[in-house]
């Protein structure tokens, strides 16, 4: 394939089913083209940002993801925020949180598209020994009758 880039226009490989949607040879060479738009039409949906009731520090992805941070404080469980990139070969995977005390990363989903069951097959291939749960639809559905009304500022 070649890079959308004007600037970079180099012809680059990519795994059979990112073939129709990958555009630029690098995560650098799309954001110097498109800037820091997401290029995801489900994360452009997203509300991204800084929620000050939960860190000044962190930019969260989406409100499915401040208000798991917001639960995980409510239950006074410690967590981080994407702290470490997985190397899967033609890509990387960030998970959105690591439980320490369980040694546990947690995938918050609304959707599980074809990229993203390829990317967590291949995730479990590569790192066998990484424990990792997804938080998908129904879990969150859950999660929001349990606790929305107890949290001051979760989002709808």
């Amino acid at each position: 394939m070649r890079c959308t880039n004007p600037v970079c226009n180099k012809n680059f490989e990519v795994v059979p089913y990112l073939a129709k949607t990958r555009k630029f040879c690098t995560a650098h060479c799309a954001i110097s083209f498109i800037g820091r738009q997401t290029t995801s039409p489900k994360a452009a949906k997203s509300k991204p940002g800084i929620r000050q009731d939960i860190d000044s520090n962190i930019c969260f992805y989406s409100t499915w993801e401040a208000n798991v941070a917001r639960v995980f404080n409510l239950i006074g469980l410690r967590w981080e925020y994407a702290p470490k990139i997985f190397d899967l070969g033609e890509h990387t995977y960030r998970p959105d949180f690591y439980l320490p005390d369980d040694d546990l990363f947690i995938e918050v989903k609304n959707f599980m598209g074809k990229y993203s069951l390829e990317r967590d097959k291949l995730f479990r291939q590569k790192y066998p020994k990484v424990k990792l749960e997804i938080l998908a639809r129904p879990e969150y559905e859950k999660i929001k009758l349990d606790y929305a009304l107890l949290i001051e500022r979760w989002e709808s």
